[in-house]
């Protein structure tokens, strides 16, 4: 029962495109007077046009809901250099108005979304104290996800294979997803917490939930990686940043980030695959021979 109402409203909500929609949600811990949750919508609008967005801090069960506008205009200015027809150069840039009005809520609105928050609170606490854990025979760590569709692939299918896991998380999933229809009636939104995958070297791997497929099969996005010392955002384009810190890190672990770094045209400078790194190390470009460059940028 549990896993086939999940289905039904991940099915409803993901028919829904974002470019299609006129309305989204999204979380912002953040976001906690007027200004911050009016800004927050507003750096939702990608592109001129309007939007109506549903914005949620989830620790402090806070909901706002705005209309917002963004309207392309060009400004422009004579500067004192001559354009050699007897007038004046121009500069002209184009620049945008944005409009946000607040949509007032219902009592009814705010007391589903109390127990949507509620229900996303006490869901979100489960899945940090209970991860999933990833055998070694599987995958080892889980720097081997970074930019590797592959190694993700793998942890996936073990989820989906493992009966007690997936109904463990089936259920509470189930329970998020049903509190968060009755506040976003067919809106795409990101509403069931991430899941934590354990490794064997301890290092953890934060997954979303993308869809429930036709044969019940889940789907994720591995959104970040986290370790004792470092956090890598696998959001991003560029996951890595300038330095990072290695402490008791085993042969494995590090092949795998090494592995990640060369991928990303990025490398430890000096570092060797047979010399695992100690303490705080920088993170440095490769030039296009593959060596470390005498200057990174």
């Amino acid at each position: 029962m549990y896993k086939n109402l999940a289905i039904a409203i991940l099915l409803g909500l993901f028919s829904q495109t974002s470019s299609a929609s006129e309305e989204i949600s999204s979380l912002c811990e953040t976001c906690v007077t007027e200004q911050q949750f009016m800004s927050h919508a507003r750096s939702l609008l990608s592109e001129e046009g309007s939007l109506i967005t549903h914005i949620f801090n989830m620790p402090n069960i806070a909901y706002k809901k705005y209309r917002s506008s963004k309207t392309g205009y060009v400004e422009c200015e004579n500067v004192r250099e001559p354009d050699g027809e007897g007038g004046r150069q121009q500069i002209c840039r184009k620049k945008y108005k944005y409009v946000t009005t607040e949509i007032p809520l219902t009592n009814q609105q705010l007391s589903d979304f109390t127990v949507y928050a509620l229900d996303y609170n006490a869901t979100e606490k489960l899945f940090q104290e209970r991860a999933v854990e990833v055998p070694r025979i599987v995958q080892g760590t889980a720097f081997d996800l970074i930019q590797n569709s592959y190694a993700q692939g793998k942890v996936i299918y073990y989820f989906n294979n493992n009966a007690p896991f997936s109904k463990y998380y089936s259920e509470k999933m189930a329970v998020v997803l049903g509190s968060s229809s009755k506040v976003l009636n067919n809106v795409p939104t990101a509403s069931v917490p991430p899941i934590a995958f354990r490794f064997d070297d301890d290092t953890i791997a934060y997954a979303i939930l993308d869809f429930v497929d036709s044969d019940d099969k889940f789907h994720f996005k591995f959104i970040k990686i986290e370790d004792k010392h470092n956090f890598i955002d696998l959001r991003e384009k560029n996951p890595f940043t300038g330095s990072y810190t290695f402490v008791n890190f085993s042969q494995s672990s590090w092949s795998a980030f090494l592995t990640a770094l060369n991928h990303s045209g990025l490398m430890i400078r000096g570092a060797k695959e047979s010399i695992i790194p100690e303490g705080t190390v920088t993170i440095v470009p490769l030039c296009s021979s593959e060596k470390v460059c005498p200057q990174p940028e």
